[in-house]
């Protein structure tokens, strides 16, 4: 629209706020939302949080940002739906929806932090002496049932601590939290805790035993021996396509959307395999043991190559995926190679990207290797079948 038909118009019609903004540019147009962090709890400063946006239809990071005061901006395009993630020391984390669909300006949108209703309060100490451990970093899994509330749910939470031995983690009733404990030279500690209604504040005090040579050793050669470690992928998951660079996508986010289908597929073991009670024994120990717990295995797996990096030794490691033999080879090579960056990007994650600087420093090589479709698989069973799951993978192994 040009400068003289919008004069006109100016005169012609009332012209609401944010009319020329709204209907004089083109598809790119963006806006700011603002939004302010307010608590009742004098004990919690409301700076320190962390603010993610997430674009509702697949979950995906759009922007995050660490608040240094009560208010921060965000930009985000018109004519789109989103997720306003929240968490916060010794907070409830939350999520809210936002759109800019008709949307004409600026958004603002204050949120009211809640007391977390556990809080989890940790001192790191020495074994056996009781002194303190400074430079640790603690990591809390959500590790309940995944339901569809929970899909856009930030589960992990990775802190550090250089200067102190303290942490103060804000966890909700009724869960299943994986607790894990690492620091240079030290064994790496797990724990599992359940919380209840009645929890209100959980004390522990967890001891970390320094590592020895002859310990050392042991785990170097678990380390290449146990290999390799797999990870499984939903059918034409991550999607994309050969002519599109994918959008960033964590393993997290895929693998919430694909324990949603163990009933779908445990329906089709019984409905159309024919494969009776013995079929949903099968989907029941392949969800459970090679989906849901895909953290737990990558963790352990890091924490060791981590564990020998750290005394200066290079390593090499394969990223190897994998398809079924659904679809065309050449498509197949490309998924295979997006299940790789999924994997990669979670190795760059870990430990808040402590394994990206051996990278960078060549003490760490990782060669990624598209193997595309693995054995046939008749169109009858091509997706729901667990042989066919099983094949849609990406392996991780040390090179010997």
């Amino acid at each position: 629209m040009n400068g003289c038909l919008l004069l006109v118009l100016k005169f012609l019609i009332p012209i609401t706020p944010g009319f020329e903004k709204l209907c004089c540019q083109n598809h790119s147009l963006r806006f700011l939302i603002h939004i302010t962090i307010e608590n009742k709890s004098r004990d919690l400063s409301t700076t320190g949080v962390k603010i993610c946006i997430l674009n509702s239809d697949d979950g995906t990071e759009v922007a995050c940002k660490i608040t240094d005061t009560e208010t921060v901006s965000f930009h985000l395009d018109a004519d789109r739906n989103y997720r306003i993630s929240v968490s916060a020391d010794g907070y409830k984390s939350q999520i809210e929806t936002i759109s800019t669909v008709g949307v004409v300006d600026d958004l603002f949108r204050k949120i009211n932090l809640e007391e977390a209703a556990v809080r989890l309060k940790l001192l790191i100490l020495i074994w056996p002496d009781n002194s303190e451990l400074l430079g640790s970093t603690v990591s809390v899994n959500d590790m309940s049932d995944i339901s569809s509330q929970q899909i856009l749910a930030i589960n992990e939470i990775i802190k550090s601590n250089e200067s102190g031995n303290d942490f103060l983690f804000g966890l909700l009733p009724d869960k299943e939290y994986q607790i894990v404990v690492a620091a240079k030279g030290y064994q790496t500690f797990t724990e599992h805790i359940t919380t209840t209604e009645k929890t209100k504040i959980l004390d522990k005090k967890i001891h970390l035993k320094p590592v020895s040579v002859q310990e050392y050793e042991t785990i170097k050669s678990e380390s290449l021996d146990n290999m390799p470690v797999a990870f499984y992928f939903d059918h034409d998951s991550p999607k994309g396509n050969i002519f599109e660079t994918p959008a960033k996508t964590e393993f997290s986010d895929l693998t919430k959307l694909y324990l949603l289908k163990k009933e779908k597929y445990r329906k089709r073991a019984v409905n159309e395999l024919q494969e009776g009670d013995k079929g949903k024994v099968v989907v029941d120990q392949f969800f459970n043991d090679k989906i849901r717990d895909w953290k737990i295995r990558l963790d352990l797996f890091l924490s060791k190559i981590l564990f020998i990096l750290e005394r200066g030794e290079t390593l090499e490691i394969y990223i190897k995926g994998y398809a079924s033999s659904v679809g065309d080879i050449e498509y197949n090579k490309f998924l295979c190679q997006r299940r790789i960056d999924v994997i990669s990007g979670e190795i760059s994650l870990y430990r808040n990207g402590l394994l990206s600087n051996y990278r960078a420093s060549g003490k760490l090589i990782i060669d990624e290797i598209p193997v595309g479709s693995e054995g046939v698989t008749d169109a009858k069973n091509a997706i729901y079948n667990i042989e066919a799951a099983s094949k849609r993978r990406v392996e991780l192994m040390v090179k010997r």
